[in-house]
């Protein structure tokens, strides 16, 4: 007996990386394979490019369902798979997997179990340099991680992505202007001066 089982992927880095690109990337090869069904999420609480779109800060985007709970993906998962034949493969697309909660994790397992593969993106560390929601334990069940870099101003390799935004306490600020990637002496330098 034979037992097909999906693949987990976790894009990871810092704002301005290029994380989303890849991601939409990812998605427009694969829509281009006849029996493959792509279907993209985002959490309801990113509202930065309207609730149906996942939108890179180059421009692309493609439509998405928003979630409230990473349980809402299996739901809409299971309705589609009424609606494909059984050589058809699934693949799930997740933009700013940092925003969902830990429940995400038996999420990617079940889709894995059958035989989907899960595509998902995020931040790996909030604006403190802690890691961020269940982005630890997604990359420790990931078959594949790619962390993708960026440049700080000083020319360094990006490290964090900076909140320079007032509320000094709030892990999270929707909202791109509300960050920038910075390396680890910027970083602790800027720190200092909070």
């Amino acid at each position: 007996m034979s037992i097909k089982v999906g693949n987990t992927e976790v894009i990871l880095g810092t704002m301005f990386s290029g994380k989303t690109s890849l991601l939409l990337k990812k998605f427009k090869e694969n829509s281009r394979v006849e029996r493959f069904v792509n279907m993209a999420f985002k959490p309801r609480k990113d509202t930065r490019d309207g609730q149906t779109e996942i939108k890179s800060h180059d421009g692309f985007s493609i439509d998405a369902s928003p979630v409230g709970s990473p349980l809402e993906i299996l739901k809409e998962v299971d309705d589609m798979k009424s609606f494909v034949a059984s050589f058809e493969h699934i693949i799930v697309y997740i933009d700013e997997v940092q925003f969902m909660d830990d429940v995400i994790i038996s999420v990617i397992q079940n889709l894995n179990s059958q035989g989907i593969d899960v595509i998902c993106c995020g931040l790996n560390m909030d604006r403190f340099g802690k890691p961020f929601g269940a982005m630890p334990n997604i990359m420790a069940i990931a078959d594949e991680r790619t962390q993708i870099k960026t440049k700080c101003r000083c020319g360094a390799e990006a490290y964090v992505s900076f909140g320079n935004y007032i509320n000094k306490d709030s892990q999270v600020a929707i909202g791109a202007d509300e960050y920038e990637p910075v390396c680890k002496k910027c970083f602790y330098v800027r720190r200092l001066e909070d």
